[in-house]
Protein backbone atom coordinates (compact mmCIF):
# COMPACT_ATOMS: atom_id res chain seq x y z
CA UNK A 1 0.00 0.00 0.00
CA UNK A 2 2.80 2.68 0.83
CA UNK A 3 4.27 1.53 -3.10
CA UNK A 4 0.64 2.68 -4.02
CA UNK A 5 0.52 6.09 -2.27
CA UNK A 6 4.40 6.93 -3.03
CA UNK A 7 5.22 6.97 0.92
CA UNK A 8 7.50 5.40 2.60
CA UNK A 9 7.03 5.87 6.44
CA UNK A 10 3.65 6.60 7.80
CA UNK A 11 5.12 10.60 8.41
CA UNK A 12 5.12 10.81 4.88
CA UNK A 13 1.54 10.49 4.54
CA UNK A 14 0.52 14.23 4.58
CA UNK A 15 2.80 15.33 1.71
CA UNK A 16 1.57 12.40 -0.43
CA UNK A 17 -2.41 14.10 -0.18
CA UNK A 18 -1.84 16.92 -0.34
CA UNK A 19 -0.30 16.32 -3.64
CA UNK A 20 -3.13 14.49 -5.00
CA UNK A 21 -6.59 15.67 -5.49
CA UNK A 22 -8.95 14.60 -2.84
CA UNK A 23 -12.17 12.40 -2.87
CA UNK A 24 -15.61 14.54 -2.38
CA UNK A 25 -18.34 13.52 -0.81
CA UNK A 26 -20.35 14.02 -4.08
CA UNK A 27 -18.12 11.82 -5.95
CA UNK A 28 -18.96 8.88 -3.32
CA UNK A 29 -22.40 9.29 -3.36
CA UNK A 30 -22.13 9.00 -7.44
CA UNK A 31 -20.57 6.36 -7.07
CA UNK A 32 -22.77 4.36 -4.58
CA UNK A 33 -25.54 5.69 -6.92
CA UNK A 34 -24.14 4.01 -9.40
CA UNK A 35 -23.25 7.10 -11.45
CA UNK A 36 -19.42 6.95 -11.84
CA UNK A 37 -17.15 3.98 -11.61
CA UNK A 38 -15.45 4.99 -8.47
CA UNK A 39 -12.10 3.98 -7.25
CA UNK A 40 -8.79 2.74 -8.91
CA UNK A 41 -5.92 1.50 -7.72
CA UNK A 42 -4.00 3.72 -10.30
CA UNK A 43 -3.76 6.46 -8.95
CA UNK A 44 -5.48 5.32 -5.28
CA UNK A 45 -7.42 8.01 -4.23
CA UNK A 46 -8.55 7.43 -0.47
CA UNK A 47 -11.89 8.84 0.77
CA UNK A 48 -10.05 9.92 4.98
CA UNK A 49 -13.39 11.05 5.91
CA UNK A 50 -14.64 7.61 6.50
CA UNK A 51 -12.74 4.65 6.48
CA UNK A 52 -15.59 2.38 5.84
CA UNK A 53 -16.85 3.70 3.20
CA UNK A 54 -18.12 2.16 0.11
CA UNK A 55 -15.51 3.69 -2.08
CA UNK A 56 -12.76 2.90 0.64
CA UNK A 57 -14.11 -1.13 0.60
CA UNK A 58 -14.23 -1.05 -3.09
CA UNK A 59 -10.37 0.37 -3.22
CA UNK A 60 -9.71 -2.98 -0.32
CA UNK A 61 -11.08 -5.57 -2.92
CA UNK A 62 -9.32 -4.16 -5.76
CA UNK A 63 -6.12 -4.04 -3.95
CA UNK A 64 -7.08 -7.75 -2.45
CA UNK A 65 -7.69 -8.85 -6.06
CA UNK A 66 -4.26 -7.32 -7.15
CA UNK A 67 -2.53 -8.79 -4.37
CA UNK A 68 -3.58 -12.27 -5.43
CA UNK A 69 -2.81 -12.10 -8.68
CA UNK A 70 0.48 -11.08 -7.98
CA UNK A 71 0.99 -13.79 -4.83
CA UNK A 72 -1.33 -16.30 -5.72
CA UNK A 73 -0.09 -18.41 -2.36
CA UNK A 74 -2.35 -16.02 -0.53
CA UNK A 75 -6.02 -16.64 -2.42
CA UNK A 76 -7.30 -18.46 0.54
CA UNK A 77 -6.63 -15.16 2.49
CA UNK A 78 -8.70 -12.10 0.29
CA UNK A 79 -10.89 -11.20 3.49
CA UNK A 80 -8.08 -10.40 5.70
CA UNK A 81 -6.12 -9.06 2.91
CA UNK A 82 -9.36 -6.50 2.36
CA UNK A 83 -9.79 -6.11 6.31
CA UNK A 84 -5.86 -5.29 6.57
CA UNK A 85 -6.22 -3.10 4.00
CA UNK A 86 -9.18 -0.84 5.54
CA UNK A 87 -7.27 -1.22 9.26
CA UNK A 88 -3.80 0.58 6.95
CA UNK A 89 -6.09 3.47 5.95
CA UNK A 90 -7.29 3.54 9.76
CA UNK A 91 -3.83 4.06 10.97
CA UNK A 92 -2.50 5.96 8.10
CA UNK A 93 -5.64 8.86 8.62
CA UNK A 94 -4.38 8.93 12.61
CA UNK A 95 -0.83 9.68 10.86
CA UNK A 96 -2.67 12.54 8.88
CA UNK A 97 -4.53 13.96 11.59
CA UNK A 98 -0.96 14.40 13.64
CA UNK A 99 0.88 16.09 10.94
CA UNK A 100 -2.01 18.55 9.80
CA UNK A 101 -0.45 22.09 10.47
CA UNK A 102 -1.58 23.92 12.95
CA UNK A 103 -1.83 27.27 11.99
CA UNK A 104 -1.08 28.84 8.35
CA UNK A 105 2.77 29.48 9.82
CA UNK A 106 3.70 26.21 11.56
CA UNK A 107 6.47 24.66 9.11
CA UNK A 108 7.86 21.03 8.57
CA UNK A 109 10.06 21.09 11.32
CA UNK A 110 8.17 22.69 13.51
CA UNK A 111 5.24 19.69 13.37
CA UNK A 112 8.32 17.42 13.36
CA UNK A 113 9.30 18.60 16.81
CA UNK A 114 5.17 19.04 18.03
CA UNK A 115 5.05 15.04 17.20
CA UNK A 116 8.15 13.98 18.83
CA UNK A 117 7.05 16.04 22.18
CA UNK A 118 3.85 14.27 22.00
CA UNK A 119 5.12 10.59 21.61
CA UNK A 120 8.10 11.62 24.09
CA UNK A 121 5.28 12.29 26.38
CA UNK A 122 2.94 9.01 25.42
CA UNK A 123 6.16 7.17 26.02
CA UNK A 124 7.02 8.34 29.25
CA UNK A 125 3.65 8.11 30.70
CA UNK A 126 3.47 4.24 28.97
CA UNK A 127 6.78 3.29 30.91
CA UNK A 128 5.40 4.47 34.27
CA UNK A 129 2.18 2.21 33.85
CA UNK A 130 4.37 -0.63 32.94
CA UNK A 131 6.98 0.26 36.06
CA UNK A 132 4.07 0.14 38.04
CA UNK A 133 2.37 -3.25 36.38
CA UNK A 134 5.98 -5.14 36.89
CA UNK A 135 6.16 -3.91 40.41
CA UNK A 136 2.62 -4.73 40.95
CA UNK A 137 3.27 -8.70 39.71
CA UNK A 138 6.67 -8.96 41.49
CA UNK A 139 4.62 -8.32 44.38
CA UNK A 140 2.13 -10.77 44.16
CA UNK A 141 4.36 -13.60 43.23
CA UNK A 142 6.90 -13.16 46.20
CA UNK A 143 3.52 -13.43 48.26
CA UNK A 144 3.63 -17.21 47.22
CA UNK A 145 7.48 -18.05 48.27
Amino acid sequence: MNELLDIKHDCDIFHAVSEQEPVTTAEVEEFDTGVSDGPSLIPVRIFWEDVQSSWNVELADLFSLQFITDNPEYADESASIRTHFLHRIQTLRTALSKHVPLNELETDQQISERICENQHGVRRRNRTRSRKETVSIASSCTEYW
